[in-house]
C-alpha cells in the first residue's frame, strides 16, 4: 500500500472546465500543438483507450487517422478530458475502435495555419492491443487538510485556499501506474460536482485556482475514484471533513511560490474533523511536504515536472 500525496488549490465560487488549470504562465496567444499523450510512438495500446491531445485552439478537421491502412475516426471524449498550465489534454478515442493487432496511424496539423503557421506536427503510430475492461484499484483510505496562505502568485495578490490529499491505494496490476484519480468537487456528498479533477496516481502537484475557503465549515466534499485512460473507474470514497485547517495571519510574508504543506500542529486540528479525537489519524508532528512544482504546470509524456525551490519574497 503506498500513500500518495496531491495538492490543488480550492474554491467554491469559480467552476472550471472539466480539469481545466488556470494561472498566468505566459502562455501563446494563438494555438498551439503541445504533444499527445496515451499510446507511446510504436508501442501497443489498448484499443478502447484515448489518445489526449495537448495544446489550445486545437482542430482535429485536419487530423488524419487510419486503421491497417482503413480512413477511421477521432471521436472526443469529454469526460477523460484533463487540464494543463496553456490548455486541456483533450481526450480522443479512434471509431470504429481497432482490431487487437491493428496498426494505427495519427497524423497531421492541428492548428489553423492562418493563426500559426509554426505549429508541431502531429505524427503516431501504435499497435492495439487487446481493449482494457479492468477498473484500477480504488482508494482504501482518504484523509485531506486546508491550508490558507498569505500568497502574491499567479500575475496578482490573491487569497485561496490550498488542500492537500492524503490518499492509500493498493496497486496490483503494473499498468495501473498510468492511471488517474477522479476528483470530484461536490457542493454537498450527494449533489453534483463544481469541479472535476484527474491527477496522476503518483506524488505530482495538482490545482485549481478558485476562490479561498473562509472556515472549515464552508469545505466542499470530495468523491474520489480511480480511473484509467479507457474510462474504467473504481468504486468512490468520499470525504467531506478536513483534518486540519490553517490560516497566514495578515501581517506574515506572503509566498512567492506555491507553498509546501505546513507542519501541522495540534492547534489546526479542526474540532470534529476526520482527525479529531478518536479519528485515528497521526497528527502531529507531520513533516512539512515540499517543495511543489510551479502553478499550473502538468508533465508531458515522457517530461519532468518542474520542481523550482520554494522561497518567500523579501519585502
Amino acid at each position: 500500500m503506498r500513500t500518495l500525496v496531491f495538492l490543488m488549490l480550492v474554491s467554491l465560487g469559480f467552476v472550471a472546465p472539466l480539469g481545466d488549470a488556470h494561472a498566468c504562465t505566459g502562455c501563446f496567444g494563438a494555438p498551439y500543438f503541445g504533444g499527445a499523450s496515451g499510446p507511446e510512438d510504436g508501442g501497443a495500446y489498448p484499443s478502447n483507450a484515448a489518445v489526449f491531445l495537448y495544446g489550445s485552439g486545437l482542430t482535429v478537421d485536419g487530423a488524419l487517422v487510419t486503421v491497417d491502412g482503413a480512413p477511421a475516426s477521432l471521436v472526443e471524449v469529454p469526460e477523460l478530458q484533463r487540464g494543463g498550465a496553456c490548455g486541456p489534454f483533450r481526450a480522443f478515442r479512434v471509431e470504429p475502435e481497432p482490431p487487437e493487432g491493428a496498426a494505427v496511424e495519427l497524423s497531421g496539423e492541428l492548428c489553423d495555419p492562418t493563426e500559426n503557421d509554426t505549429c508541431d506536427t502531429l505524427s503516431l503510430h501504435w499497435t492495439a492491443s487487446a481493449a482494457d475492461l479492468v477498473a484500477p484499484s480504488p482508494p482504501t483510505a482518504v484523509t485531506f487538510d486546508l491550508y490558507r496562505p498569505r500568497s502574491e502568485w499567479a500575475c496578482a495578490e490573491i487569497a485561496n485556499t490550498v488542500a492537500y490529499f492524503h490518499i492509500d491505494a493498493d496497486f496490483n496490476e503494473p499498468q495501473e501506474t498510468t492511471a488517474r484519480w477522479r476528483i470530484e468537487v461536490l457542493p454537498a456528498p450527494d449533489a453534483e460536482p463544481t469541479e472535476v479533477l484527474m491527477p496522476r496516481r503518483d506524488p505530482e502537484p495538482y490545482y485549481a485556482t478558485l476562490d479561498e475557503i473562509a472556515g472549515p465549515s464552508e469545505s466542499p466534499c470530495f468523491r474520489i475514484s480511480a480511473i484509467d485512460d479507457a474510462g474504467n473507474a473504481s468504486a468512490p470514497l468520499t470525504v467531506c471533513d478536513p483534518c486540519h485547517f490553517k490560516v497566514d495571519p495578515a501581517d506574515s510574508t506572503p509566498w512567492s511560490e506555491l507553498p509546501p504543506e505546513p507542519d501541522w500542529k495540534n492547534a489546526d486540528l479542526v474540532d470534529g474533523g476526520a482527525c479529531a479525537e478518536g479519528g485515528g489519524c497521526a497528527v502531529d508532528p507531520r513533516p512539512a511536504r515540499g517543495p511543489f512544482g510551479r502553478l499550473g504546470l502538468l508533465a508531458l509524456a515522457g517530461l519532468a515536472l518542474a520542481a523550482p525551490a520554494i522561497r518567500r519574497r523579501r519585502g
